[in-house]
């Protein structure tokens, strides 16, 4: 069974629900999120966002006849319409906010990319090095030193030893960061 699509504009079916505008009037809704924004008021002003938030399902559907009484007060229709101004300037925010997140977002995985690709690459020179060390290594062991036949010189086991174990713990973050 198909679902079926959801429409991005919703019919106007809904009378306006007077009631409910005279309310948040009354309650002063408006004037509340306004002082909220500028006394920088975070936490009212997310309270009054979400109640005019809550709003928008309505609004979205509210049709208005000029038939009707509380519609010819024009008091009333300007405050419909600051209603709806509101809440559209609220959705606005939100989805400045949520992109503004999301190319800081973009910003932090350039970031992680380069980072990882600079790990791989300090990997392969790393690698080549301690390709380098055991080759020596190898040509020591079978050249024989002063009197120390297959023994490594001390400084180039620990330069190798410290190469090695640098190159692993590259390799475990590299991995640990790959995408």
């Amino acid at each position: 069974m198909a679902e079926e699509e959801e429409n991005i504009f919703k019919d106007k079916v809904e009378d306006v629900d007077w009631q409910l505008v005279l309310e948040k009037q009354e309650q002063g809704l408006l004037d509340r999120l306004i002082e909220a924004d500028k006394a920088s008021d975070q936490s009212a002003i997310e309270k009054l966002v979400d109640e005019a938030e809550g709003l928008f399902s309505k609004l979205a559907t509210f049709k208005v006849d000029k038939d009707d009484t509380k519609a010819q007060d024009v008091d009333n229709l300007i405050h419909l319409f600051q209603m709806a101004q509101t809440v559209m300037e609220i959705k606005n925010y939100k989805l400045e906010v949520e992109e503004e997140s999301h190319t800081e977002t973009k910003d932090k995985l350039k970031e992680l990319k380069r980072e990882s690709k600079e790990m791989r690459e300090r990997i392969k020179e790393q690698d080549n090095e301690i390709d380098e060390l055991q080759a020596e290594a190898m040509k020591s062991a079978t050249t024989p030193a002063k009197g120390k036949a297959g023994s490594l010189d001390p400084a180039a086991q620990r330069r190798m030893d410290a190469e090695l174990n640098s190159t692993k713990k590259n390799l475990e973050v590299a991995q640990v960061c790959a995408p």
